[in-house]
């Protein structure tokens, strides 16, 4: 009797856990609340989750228990330092710093899950004249010589023009209406002594006598 009822509990025990196998699970807060699209779900608002610890030889050995097949998409955290000998490559390099940190599998080797710094933004700058060896700037950035127009980049040490902000010359516009005619414009004569009735002129003219450098202006 002892023996069946141990074989009934075993039994029973066993289908429970294959039952749970294939069910959802949440571990946490909330516990009953569980999203349908997650296998397994993890809620708290004060716990983290704590992934495995371990020793990796470098970026491209699998260094997991011995026998173990590599598979992608394992994930873990790296406590080997740099200093002790863990080491990265061009294709897989090491989280920068002392190479601690997560990696994941991808099937040929650890990705680390923070990425190497990136390069510093272009800015662009300008002032009068072309830029010298003593003009400030990064690789990359951009110079604007602001009376010609005529930008450059910085390359290495020199500064390379590459273009110029002003467009191409464009067609010629059409001509405009003529404008309306002006007033006549006024003259100037002169002779020895003063003008008189018959002296030829317009209103606005103005006569010179040239033996006393009078002048005097028509009214009409």
């Amino acid at each position: 009797m002892r023996n069946f009822t141990k074989q009934f509990v075993l039994f029973i025990t066993l289908l429970t856990l294959a039952t749970g196998v294939n069910a959802q699970v949440k571990i946490g807060e909330n516990p009953t609340t569980i999203n349908k699209a997650s296998l397994l779900e993890l809620e708290g608002t004060n716990k983290g989750l704590l992934f495995p610890r371990v020793n990796l030889t470098n970026t491209t050995t699998w260094s997991l228990s011995s026998g173990s097949v590599p598979v992608a998409g394992m994930m873990v955290y790296n406590i080997k330092t740099i200093a002790s000998g863990f080491s990265g490559t061009t294709s897989y390099p090491a989280i920068a710093g002392d190479g601690t940190g997560i990696y994941y599998w991808d099937g040929n080797g650890w990705v680390a899950g923070k990425g190497l710094k990136g390069a510093d933004g272009k800015s662009v700058i300008g002032a009068d004249g072309v830029p010298g060896a003593t003009t400030p700037g990064n690789t990359g950035d951009t110079y604007i010589n602001t009376t010609t127009g005529d930008t450059y980049i910085k390359q290495g040490n020199t500064w390379v023009l590459n273009g110029n902000i002003k467009g191409a010359k464009g067609d010629a516009g059409t001509n405009g209406t003529n404008g309306t005619n002006g007033l006549d414009g006024k003259s100037v004569t002169g002779a020895a002594g003063n003008p008189g009735a018959t002296t030829p002129g317009k209103i606005g003219d103005t006569y010179i006598n040239t033996t006393t450098g009078e002048t005097f202006v028509y009214n009409g």
